[in-house]
């Protein structure tokens, strides 16, 4: 699955590309990812388990291709990529929420009429952080916290720059207030010192 959704993320990166492919080989920056990639390609080279290595390859391609194809980008299309990063992380938070609110205690009461109320599992969902869909609450609270700032920033920006009525205006952006709302309970239910303090 992950390979076959790089590769969607490959094709899509390279359509996004095809517009701007000149302009970005003449930036400085190209040439020292190229150097990159080239360096990896030569010490895939020189692997004792080629076949694991070259299996591991996509994913620098995938990163490398999706950082090209963004900054290529102008102005417009940034904000627009903004947006739906925002709104992807306000859907994560949500499952994260509905997860600890409807499914932690269901998952406790399950392991309690198995009779498995001993062990790391147990001690683990006792603890009540949220964490779904990543193994610990600091690996979600780590991908809250890349986005929590930004749509703060741009909810305010969007209220700044809106000549609406105050009541017009809170309509208007009510989606965005909503992702906002949505990114800091969840970060608040994750419980993590290190997302707080990352984030301060």
């Amino acid at each position: 699955e992950d390979i076959a959704f790089s590769c969607i993320f490959v094709v899509v990166s390279l359509l996004l590309l095809r517009k701007n492919a000149l302009l970005l080989l003449k930036r400085p920056a190209t040439l020292f990812v190229m150097l990159f990639l080239l360096a990896v390609l030569i010490s895939l080279s020189f692997s004792q388990d080629l076949q694991k290595s070259l299996s591991e390859f996509y994913k620098y391609a995938t990163y490398f291709l999706a950082f090209f194809a963004v900054s290529s980008f102008d102005a417009q299309e940034r904000k627009c990529l903004l947006k739906i990063l925002i709104l992807s992380c306000a859907l994560v938070s949500f499952y994260a929420l509905r997860w600890l609110i409807g499914g932690l205690f269901s998952t406790l009461d399950y392991h309690h009429h198995y009779g498995t109320t001993e062990g790391f599992a147990v001690e683990y969902l006792s603890r009540g952080r949220a964490f779904v869909p990543f193994p610990t609450p600091s690996g979600l609270a780590g991908y809250l916290i890349l986005f929590a700032p930004l749509s703060a920033t741009l909810l305010l920006e969007t209220e700044k720059n809106c000549r609406l009525p105050l009541l017009k205006r809170t309509i208007k952006n009510s989606l965005l207030l909503l992702a906002v709302m949505l990114i800091y309970l969840a970060l608040l239910a994750t419980q993590s010192i290190g997302g707080f303090l990352s984030l301060a």
